[in-house]
């Protein structure tokens, strides 16, 4: 009498997955007959539902998959007398994806006049709402009075320094990977204040050029100016009436 065969030993890799990862079956211990095992016959469901689409197929595809859904696959081997052989079968539950981030900071190059400004776009697989936490340091010091701030003023830079700000996302369920950016502060390239006249003339710094108006003044802070033009500060230099 031929005996139908045994079940075999599976199990469903990753053994923990979440919705970005593919579901795939393996076989660890092949069935047992008496005769020859000619193919296996492999059955998945979702949730108790039979997903008739992936009868014989060894993967799901992770765009299947939602999270806290609970997947099962069945595998039975069929040996050369056609008879079905009892199931393998194995589990797992769709976990959550961890949210990811991008981060960067602007106006990059940055000078001693420049705020600094963090952009930070992020993403989620499960479409969950992430939000995020911001944390900077300066030379590698901690700025805690900048906890999840996402601009740093520029009264509170000086040149050379170097700046990063470190992203982290949640998605109210996980953590995700932290990513950062950073910055190093350049020397103010622009006319000192002590160049400016009432009389007029010009400033130049071989890369900007304006008219010189009331001295002396911060021209890191103030703009400046004769009662007819003014020149402001920043990164460009304009003159009004």
């Amino acid at each position: 009498c031929n005996d139908v065969p045994t079940a075999p030993d599976i199990r469903i890799v990753p053994a923990d997955p979440d919705t970005t990862a593919d579901l795939t079956v393996e076989i660890t211990a092949e069935a047992a007959d008496n005769g020859r095992v000619l193919f296996y016959r492999t059955v998945w469901s979702r949730d108790g539902d039979h997903v008739l689409a992936l009868d014989d197929e060894t993967t799901v595809p992770s765009a299947e998959t939602t999270r806290d859904q609970v997947w099962t696959v069945e595998v039975s081997a069929v040996d050369d007398d056609l008879d079905l052989g009892e199931a393998g079968t194995a589990q797992v539950t769709i976990a959550n994806s961890a949210p990811t981030a991008q981060v960067s900071i602007s106006p990059n190059p940055a000078l001693v006049y420049s705020d600094l400004v963090a952009t930070i776009s992020t993403s989620d697989a499960d479409d969950d709402t992430v939000e995020v936490s911001t944390a900077w340091t300066m030379d590698g010091a901690a700025q805690p009075d900048l906890d999840d701030a996402t601009e740093v003023p520029s009264t509170l830079t000086e040149a050379e320094q170097t700046w990063t700000v470190t992203v982290i996302p949640n998605d109210g369920t996980d953590d995700g990977p932290a990513v950062s950016a950073s910055v190093t502060i350049g020397a103010d390239t622009r006319p000192p204040a002590s160049s400016f006249c009432a009389g007029g003339g010009i400033a130049t710094n071989s890369t900007t050029t304006g008219v010189l108006c009331a001295s002396p003044l911060d021209l890191a802070t103030t703009p400046a100016t004769n009662g007819t033009l003014v020149w402001y500060p920043g990164p460009i230099q304009a003159l009004a009436p």
